[in-house]
């Protein structure tokens, strides 16, 4: 479980490090093999902060404690 929160700076890290494997040159071994298989966070972060980053990662669920406020939101994420 990786929990995805914290500063700009701290999410990157988590980005850098937490969601995929890397080959020594740093480059993503496959984008289907991903070290997390549980990534926690909050409906702020998804939405409003890192939308654009975590929706090129293919999830097979995405469950939203708040998803009453995302009616509101474009479900481009999810696609």
């Amino acid at each position: 479980v990786v929990v995805y929160y914290g500063s700009r700076e701290d999410r990157a890290v988590i980005r850098e490090h937490e969601f995929f494997f890397k080959n020594e040159k740093g480059h993503i071994v496959s984008p289907h093999m991903r070290k997390a298989q549980v990534v926690l966070t909050t409906y702020d972060m998804v939405t409003a902060e890192d939308w654009e980053e975590l929706r090129i990662i293919r999830w097979a669920c995405i469950i939203v404690d708040e998803a009453q406020r995302m009616k509101v939101f474009t479900f481009a994420l999810f696609y």
